[in-house]
């Protein structure tokens, strides 16, 4: 029973606040912990921002590559529109009334076998 008292001493000589107050290089440690959550803050912040340039110039890049996309089939097709206009009046004066072998053959300049 008369360990008691002396436990309850002990005990409470160990609080945090006595152990803070004892110590004065904890305010060191905890100013270099604020210090090191700021940056850890900041860095984060900027990794956020970097990540969404990023993202916004692929945008643009894949809208650029697309609109580009778009007017190469344009044109593709318009070619293709053309050449069909420019060749169908031939292809149809050959192959008029023939099978197609007999129209690869008209085409080419030589005579059907059989």
């Amino acid at each position: 029973s008369s360990d008691l008292p002396n436990s309850f001493a002990l005990a409470s000589c160990w609080s945090p606040f006595f152990i803070m107050s004892s110590f004065p290089d904890m305010n060191a440690l905890r100013d270099w912990e604020e210090k090191h959550e700021r940056e850890l803050e900041n860095k984060s912040q900027a990794e956020v921002s970097s990540k969404r340039d990023q993202r916004e110039k692929a945008e643009q890049h894949l809208q650029a590559f697309y609109r580009q996309q778009a007017e190469s089939r344009e044109k593709r097709q318009q070619a293709n529109r053309q050449q069909e206009t420019t060749l169908r009046p031939t292809a149809e004066a050959v192959g008029a009334g023939a099978t197609p072998w007999q129209s690869v053959h008209k085409m080419l300049g030589a005579a059907p076998a059989g």
